[in-house]
């Protein structure tokens, strides 16, 4: 696994291999703008079309931002078609123990265009990863 980004509010990491890209946010994130944030989403999204993972694993245990109605609206506008036109499947969410945090992301994922992939979201990254990895691969589904 190779880490591709590091900020002061999160680091990622891609395996090629699995096809898995994974986002840890820091717990520095409490003290990020709505901007700072934005800026941080659209990192993500560039390393989702730069790297093409068909699944990707968000560690959300460390952030504790909460999203806000206009910008979960512009993650599902300009953000998650980038991502579906890109290849991703799948997406998988550990999730903070910060109630509004995580109700924020549960709802941008309810979002319209956010529903064109499967997403769950989970207590650890051990039933995180078992759910991703439980994903027929290209090769798989030619035979």
């Amino acid at each position: 696994m190779q880490k591709v980004y590091e900020s002061n509010f999160q680091y990622s990491y891609f395996d090629k291999e699995k096809s898995l890209l994974i986002h840890r946010w820091k717990p520095a994130s409490k003290k990020l703008s709505e901007e700072e944030c934005k800026t941080e989403l659209l990192q993500q999204i560039v390393l989702v079309e730069t790297f093409q993972p068909r699944i990707t694993l968000a560690d959300a245990t460390n952030f504790f931002f909460t999203i806000s109605i206009e910008l979960q609206e512009w993650v599902d506008d300009e953000l998650i078609p980038r991502a579906i036109n890109a290849g991703l499947q799948k997406m998988a969410f550990v999730m903070s123990k910060e109630f509004v945090a995580q109700l924020s992301v549960e709802q941008t994922l309810n979002e319209k265009n956010a529903k064109e992939f499967m997403s769950a979201f989970f207590a650890t990254e051990e039933e995180a990863l078992e759910w991703l990895c439980d994903f027929p691969s290209p090769s798989d589904a030619k035979s």
